[in-house]
């Protein structure tokens, strides 16, 4: 398992090797940001201004061993899992306090991964106790209450073929935007018992109701997207999807957690989903690594203009490129200060569109502005971070080392 940016990729716990990731606070709020006209070489980044005044010193630090975590809309909040799976917490990123714990019970019981509600009333996860049990967890934080309780797992899979072996797994599970939902992918696989990776042969979205425990709809990915699926995310409106998948048939790729595919998906009358588009594959060579929705239903991306550059630790373009779903074509894009600041697999986009984080070995960590191209270093964050998180307003960032949490704000002034 590692970590990358604010995706986690790692392989099933229980051995099925197909790489996956998750991106935190998918349904958050956000806002398009102006940013150089496509075809410009124009790199931003400057240090005449500061990058949206962020705090440069952490304005709270908690004691807590995380691989993955979630903020809620406000940054107020924040859902912890320990990097061994056996417990996560909520905590108060202002005053420091733990709110509440959730443990599992058995002694292979874990969490595999967890979510806040966007106004952190509600933390959900997905609890395993064998390859062939996981279940979708939600519950109260105030008071503790399951709210909610149920399997994800299909009936029954079909019988591996000889020399091959079926693993069910899920990859991710976001809150809708009103609370009143949550969304799970769940899919399962097959790969040869001596090869490290395998294809996709179901891959779905859920779509569950809190009060209820019924899912309302779902969103079949097989056949439109059928490779590894590797996150997915849901628009601030709740009316797009966008599901990221990737072709991870070398561990180079998988250990880069490079997205090669994404697929959009638009709610129809009937409150389900139907395919709209899927942004046309690179062919120069370039590679995505970061997307996040904007208030507008675009979507900005993260990319590389050079893979196998990159691979070879040569100096390779990064860019922030911004596209429209309805036409799968590109609006704009910039060139992002790679000497200065930012590696591309390093680099998190700030869910209000504004913003991102970045670091780069020797160089240290930055805040950088989208639309002024200043950004800032921050001198005492070492280039040590096992993952990164905004807030749902852009306001906050948590950073984890995976022996403490890191708070850092935007200043009011």
């Amino acid at each position: 398992m590692h970590k990358q940016g604010n995706q986690l990729v790692f392989s099933s716990r229980f051995g099925f090797g197909l790489a996956l990731s998750l991106i935190a606070a998918l349904s958050a709020p956000v806002v398009v940001s102006a940013i150089i006209p496509r075809g410009g070489d124009n790199p931003i980044g400057s240090l005449t201004a500061k990058a949206g005044n962020w705090q440069t010193t952490p304005t709270q630090t908690l004691t807590t061993a995380t691989y993955q975590m979630s903020l809620s809309g406000d940054g107020q909040r924040l859902a912890a899992l320990t990097s061994d799976g056996t417990s996560l917490s909520v905590w108060d990123t202002q005053s420091g306090t733990l709110l509440t714990t959730v443990t599992a019970n058995e002694p292979n019981d874990g969490f595999s991964t967890v979510a806040i509600s966007r106004d952190g009333t509600q933390v959900a996860a997905i609890k395993y106790t064998s390859p062939t049990d996981q279940r979708l967890v939600v519950q109260a934080v105030e008071d503790g209450r399951i709210l909610l309780n149920k399997p994800l797992n299909l009936t029954q899979l079909p019988p591996p073929e000889e020399g091959y072996i079926t693993q069910p797994y899920a990859s991710g599970i976001v809150f809708s935007p009103d609370g009143k939902q949550v969304i799970t992918q769940f899919a399962y696989g097959t790969k040869p018992l001596s090869e490290p990776f395998g294809s996709a042969m179901y891959n779905s979205l859920s779509f569950h109701d809190i009060s209820t425990g019924e899912v309302t709809h779902s969103v079949d990915l097989m056949g439109i997207d059928d490779k590894s699926p590797v996150a997915f995310m849901i628009s601030p409106d709740g009316n797009l999807l966008a599901s990221l998948s990737a072709d991870y048939s070398s561990t180079t790729l998988s250990d880069f957690g490079i997205i090669s595919r994404v697929t959009l998906w638009q709610r129809n009358q009937k409150n389900g989903f139907d395919y709209l588009s899927t942004l046309p594959t690179p062919e120069d060579g370039s590679a995505i690594f970061n997307v996040a929705f904007t208030n507008s239903n675009l979507l900005n991306l993260i990319t590389t203009s050079s893979f196998s550059n990159l691979i070879a630790s040569k100096p390779s373009q990064t860019r922030l490129e911004t596209w429209n779903p309805q036409t799968a074509a590109q609006v704009s894009s910039a060139v992002l200060p790679v000497e200065n600041c930012v590696k591309p697999d390093g680099a998190v986009l700030s869910p209000d569109g504004t913003g991102y984080y970045s670091s780069y070995p020797d160089t240290g960590t930055c805040f950088g502005d989208i639309q002024t191209g200043a950004f800032q270093k921050l001198s005492d964050q070492p280039f040590a971070y096992k993952m990164v998180t905004f807030s749902g307003n852009g306001n906050r960032l948590a950073i984890t080392n995976g022996q403490n949490v890191q708070i850092f704000s935007k200043s009011q002034n």
